[in-house]
């Protein structure tokens, strides 16, 4: 059971995650990242619902919830297997503001086992079965999602759950626990700079993923409620005045000299990616 303040039909409740740069939940920052602003856009486009902050929980409960039908949405996550089969989809919200997508996260000092490359497959890194990798409880996108599930209980590998995972594997790699960690290279390199150790760390790209761009969606339960909230979020998000103000928040979070290729690249993707789960 997932306590709300109402069920009403009108309700929508908007979990939190603790998830930066993207939702940011404590520190100077709190309630400034990339989707706690993109999702006050999003309440405001669905002004005919009352929306309500939920509780601060972690992917892996937010999927239980999704699948139990709770009146939940999110503003953000990936297309894949997992989200498809648990929740309706909206279009496009917007466009990660880091390429690449997913990486080694190491110690620069540990650059020699991983022989100082600076791109490497995640299946060829697996089979070192004396680096200790850590994942955290969440989806990586089917690719990535693929090849982790055949390596299920492996010993080598580590999966932190709860709130505040991401931050606990960085804590786990300074301290020699971890010898990498597999993440988004935004979220490493904020994190690092939080904890004051940005200078030591290095990001090795995953071959399987280069040049992948994350695309996120709104995603509700796979519920008649959850359909008419995503055809609602549908209409607004492809509105032109709802896509300059998405990219403008996401823009702010790209280095300025990258910008206008960035900007290139978030209105093709937003304006060749049409597809969402729900009819048109």
């Amino acid at each position: 059971f997932y306590p709300v303040k109402s069920s009403a039909q009108k309700t929508i409740t908007w979990p939190e995650v603790d998830f930066p740069p993207y939702d940011i939940q404590s520190g100077p920052d709190k309630d400034k990242g990339i989707l706690n602003e993109i999702l006050i856009i999003i309440q405001q486009g669905l002004s005919e619902y009352q929306h309500e902050r939920g509780d601060l929980i972690n992917f892996n409960r937010m999927w239980k919830l999704l699948q139990q039908g709770e009146k939940i949405c999110y503003p953000g996550v990936m297309r894949s297997r997992n989200t498809e089969s648990i929740g309706h989809l909206s279009v496009p919200v917007g466009v990660a503001p880091y390429i690449p997508s997913f990486v080694f996260i190491i110690k620069k000092d540990k650059s020699h086992l991983f022989e100082n490359q600076s791109v490497l497959s995640l299946k060829d890194v697996l089979k070192k079965s004396n680096l200790h990798l850590g994942i955290a409880s969440r989806g990586y996108g089917s690719r990535i999602n693929a090849i982790l599930d055949k390596q299920k209980g492996e010993s080598h590998i580590h999966v932190r759950s709860g709130s505040g995972n991401f931050s606990a594997l960085m804590e786990m790699l300074f301290k020699d626990r971890l010898d990498y960690v597999l993440g988004y290279s935004h979220e490493a390199v904020y994190q690092a700079k939080l904890m004051n150790r940005e200078n030591e760390i290095s990001i090795i790209n995953i071959t399987e993923t280069a040049g992948d761009v994350i695309v996120g969606r709104v995603i509700c339960p796979k519920t008649d409620w959850g359909r008419k909230i995503i055809k609602k979020s549908n209409a607004f998000l492809k509105k032109k005045q709802s896509i300059q103000k998405i990219r403008d928040i996401v823009l702010k979070w790209v280095n300025p000299k990258l910008r206008e290729d960035f900007r290139k690249k978030f209105d093709d993707v937003i304006t060749t990616d049409t597809w969402t789960s729900v009819d048109q």
